[in-house]
């Protein structure tokens, strides 16, 4: 998460980075590499990015991700003169192959390609395919249309460096404690194997529910070690019941302190062993 240092860092670069003069930049718009940018600066590019969603939040820039603006190329030779030249330049094969192979119908009309993606197939550096398409640009094999932006921001305010920060700082401070407690909120939701999981979620958006939902985890793992410890417990007070009255499985439940499951569970093990049965009327009762 960018802090309020950081995010002064950001806007500051940024500012230098496009040669804004103090006081202006309002409504100027600019297209940039954003990795080039954070390489200038020695940025990290989470923080970076994290940071350049964070103004853009606040209205101090407007920030998007021109992915449209890739590298375009479009053959404009016949086939055969092409391979031609390619048995002449080797060192253009496997670029020139990688491009083929990815993209159909690029003799035919322009096409946007991914300079990463041609290098990962051709085994060639981007910073060599970039130099391949130009030279095959020069040599009239291909237009080639540069592609060397990634992001546009507009300035919205004028600049005043950390002043404009200071207006949002206990905004970016209450924002981070917000995120910090929901990613705390989450650990802990995870970590928690004592309390029913619904119980948990339930409890975090302001709801009140005191009845564990017996399918989650942690209530399944409560399942298991009620039916091995307390068995002979839930049948005594079963009984004690059944013994006054004749009583359906749901009146059971609400009047025992006992796990549902582990209820149901007791009543199948007692009907096996005959000493329940089930009336006319759906209730359990002492054979």
């Amino acid at each position: 998460l960018p802090d309020v240092a950081f995010a002064k860092l950001l806007y500051k670069k940024l500012n230098s980075y496009f040669q804004i003069p103090y006081g202006e930049g309002v409504y100027d718009s600019f297209q940039f590499s954003f990795n080039d940018f954070c390489n200038t600066y020695e940025l990290n590019t989470i923080l970076a990015y994290n940071g350049l969603k964070l103004l853009d939040q606040h209205s101090i820039i407007g920030f998007s991700e021109n992915f449209d603006k890739r590298t375009s190329i479009q053959f404009t030779t016949p086939n055969h003169q092409l391979f031609a030249y390619l048995e002449k330049h080797i060192i253009f094969k496997k670029v020139t192959q990688a491009i083929l192979r990815t993209y159909g119908g690029i003799f035919d009309i322009e096409t946007k390609i991914n300079i990463n993606l041609i290098s990962r197939k051709s085994g060639v550096s981007s910073k060599d395919v970039v130099g391949v398409l130009e030279q095959l640009s020069k040599d009239e094999m291909i237009s080639y249309k540069a592609g060397n932006s990634d992001v546009l921001i507009t300035f919205l305010v004028p600049r005043e460096d950390e002043k404009v920060i200071n207006v949002i700082a206990k905004d970016i401070k209450k924002q981070n404690r917000l995120k910090k407690l929901q990613v705390e909120a989450m650990i802990a939701y995870t970590n928690n194997d004592h309390i029913c999981k619904s119980i948990q979620l339930l409890n975090y958006f302001g709801e009140t529910e005191k009845k564990p939902c017996d399918k989650c985890s942690v209530c399944q793992v409560d399942t298991k070690k009620l039916n091995a410890s307390n068995a002979k417990k839930i049948k005594q007070e079963i009984t004690k019941l059944l013994n006054k009255t004749p009583r359906t499985s749901r009146e059971l439940v609400e009047s025992l302190s006992f796990n549902e499951t582990n209820i149901i569970n007791v009543l199948r093990m007692m009907m096996d062993s005959d000493i329940i049965t089930i009336n006319n009327k759906n209730e359990y009762q002492i054979i």
